[in-house]
């Protein structure tokens, strides 16, 4: 199994931007739980987060 495409410069931000934004968009369309907006709001600032800290240690 190739996961190669893991650490590629596309696929970190499509995970912790790109792909959450448009759940939210999603959630927002479709009148979902405020539950949901709060774990995709938490799963955005907990991917902003891992994206500093290595940038944070130099």
């Amino acid at each position: 199994m190739k996961l190669d495409f893991v650490g590629s410069r596309w696929f970190q931000p499509l995970m912790i931007i790109i792909l959450p934004i448009l759940l939210l968009l999603l959630a927002m369309v479709l009148n979902a739980d405020i539950c949901y907006f709060f774990l995709i709001l938490l799963w955005i600032g907990m991917g902003l987060i891992l994206l500093y800290l290595p940038k944070a240690k130099d």
